[in-house]
C-alpha cells in the first residue's frame, strides 16, 4: 500500500498566485492537484462551460490533477481531492468546485482526464451544480457552514 502525504506547493505564474498540493509516497512525489480561489483562474471564469454563477469571492476550485502513471488506481486522486477540500476550508473558503468532464457524455481523452471525473467528485460529497451544455464540463460543488 502506498502511503501519501500532502504538502502545499506555491508558485507565481503571470503574477497570479496559484496553489497546489503534492502527494508523496515516501519522499517520491506521486501526484499533484491545483487548488486556489476561483478568482485566480480568469480563463475558467470566462469559459462557457465553467463560468461561475453568482459571487465567487469565497469559492475555491480544483481545476486539474496529475497522478504519476505507476500510481494511478491507488486512490491518489481521492487523497489529493480530500486534501484540497481541507486546504480550502482552512483558508476561508465557503465552497469548493471541480470542473470534470462526464465520461457518460464526453469521450475520455488524456486532456479531458486531468480534471478528474464526476464519480471522483461525487464520492467526495460534491454535487452537480451546473451543466451548461450536454457534452461540456460539469461544475460540481461542495459547500459547508
Amino acid at each position: 500500500m502506498v502511503q501519501h502525504e500532502t504538502q502545499p506547493s506555491h508558485w507565481l505564474t503571470n503574477q497570479i498566485h496559484r496553489l497546489g498540493l503534492i502527494a508523496y509516497a515516501g519522499e517520491k512525489p506521486v501526484g499533484w492537484v491545483a487548488v486556489a480561489p476561483r478568482v485566480e483562474y480568469p480563463h475558467l471564469n470566462q469559459t462557457r462551460d465553467t463560468a461561475p454563477l453568482g459571487d465567487i469571492t469565497r469559492i475555491w476550485v480544483v481545476p486539474c490533477f496529475f497522478v504519476v502513471e505507476a500510481n494511478r488506481g491507488q486512490g491518489v486522486a481521492t487523497i489529493l481531492l480530500n486534501a484540497a477540500v481541507e486546504f480550502a476550508k482552512e483558508h476561508g473558503a465557503t465552497a469548493i468546485e471541480g470542473v470534470p468532464g462526464d465520461p457518460d457524455t464526453r469521450t475520455r481523452s488524456p486532456s479531458a482526464s486531468y480534471t478528474g471525473s464526476t464519480a471522483l467528485f461525487q464520492a467526495m460529497g460534491f454535487q452537480e451544480f451546473c451543466r451548461r451544455t450536454p457534452k461540456g464540463r460539469v461544475v460540481m460543488r461542495r459547500t459547508w457552514s
